[in-house]
């Protein structure tokens, strides 16, 4: 289909062979299916985006959100490939690209905070909990993060503390996590009110009826310091390997003639115009038609619907 340039992934370090790619799928779908290797191509393209649409309808509708109020940000070195096809499943406007998409997973391991949770049962309605038998349970759970924290070796970071309650109503099987605010005589009164908050968001409704805590959990965290991944002082432009190359596009009938951009080579401001490909040494960035991309002063590229 075109999408990256065989012997332009990581800055030309690896290179692919179109040819056995296109044979895999001959003898494997094509044939046996009785249709065209490029047909073949595209329904393997379309199928997996719709398993990663799904998976985002899982983390956002399923719990009460709605995608299309988002900013989908693609992040992998093929997240750029798959990006525009995802948001048209969810009907998302925007997409934001990262600078290093390739790298941004691993970069976030090297700068998360560091953290330990501890998390113990603590079965009781919340109508006849005691707030300081809660405090209790919670000092002992500090104790053991603690004890985990100072192996860390996170002396002089700076530390944060999160506490949260798994609530359900009497009854049933199932809760859900609540944040609990343990300082205050009115504690356990703002985490039914929370806890009646969250089950209208993740359920559309609430009963009213008692509820109960089934564990306490303690969350502590050290934040290292700020580690920024900046664009490059001076913005030396790269030649592109090509001006342009024949694309196919889901919906299209034939290859379309498509732009061939180096993101190197993309200076603030600049404004993409689908169809084209943003190549670079850890990704490529597909713009469909109907699609624009356009360089933000921090480097990424903002996409949206044209």
């Amino acid at each position: 289909r075109g999408y990256p340039d065989p012997s332009g992934l990581a800055g030309g370090a690896v290179s692919l062979d179109p040819a056995l790619a296109h044979a895999a799928i001959e003898e494997t779908i094509a044939r046996p299916l009785g249709i065209d290797v490029v047909t073949a191509a595209l329904g393997i393209h379309r199928i997996t985006n719709g398993r990663m649409a799904d998976g985002v309808r899982l983390v956002s509708v399923n719990r009460g959100h709605d995608p299309r109020r988002f900013v989908l940000l693609p992040l992998g070195g093929a997240g750029g490939l798959h990006a525009t096809a995802v948001a048209d499943e969810l009907s998302i406007e925007r997409i934001l690209v990262p600078r290093y998409p390739g790298v941004l997973a691993a970069a976030g391991l090297l700068t998360a905070p560091i953290s330990h949770e501890i998390a113990g049962a603590f079965h009781a309605p919340i109508a006849s909990t005691k707030l300081v038998d809660i405090r209790r349970e919670l000092a002992a759970l500090d104790r053991r993060a603690d004890d985990l924290m100072r192996q860390e070796a996170v002396d002089g970071l700076a530390r944060h503390r999160k506490v949260f309650a798994d609530v359900g109503y009497v009854g049933q099987s199932h809760f859900i996590e609540v944040p609990l605010d343990d300082h205050g005589d009115d504690a356990l009164s703002r985490l039914y009110a929370d806890f009646e908050a969250k089950h209208t968001q993740l359920n559309g409704h609430k009963t009213g009826a008692p509820a109960k805590i089934v564990n306490l959990r303690v969350v502590h965290s050290a934040l290292l310091a700020e580690n920024r991944i900046d664009r490059p002082a001076a913005q030396s432009p790269e030649p592109a390997r090509e001006r342009v190359r024949n694309v196919r596009f889901a919906g299209s009938t034939a290859p379309v003639e498509t732009a061939i951009h180096q993101r190197s080579a993309l200076k603030d401001g600049d404004r993409i115009v689908g169809p084209a490909i943003i190549a670079q040494s850890d990704s490529t960035t597909l713009v469909p038609p109907m699609w624009s991309a356009r360089v933000l002063a921090s480097g990424a590229l903002l996409m949206e619907r044209t």
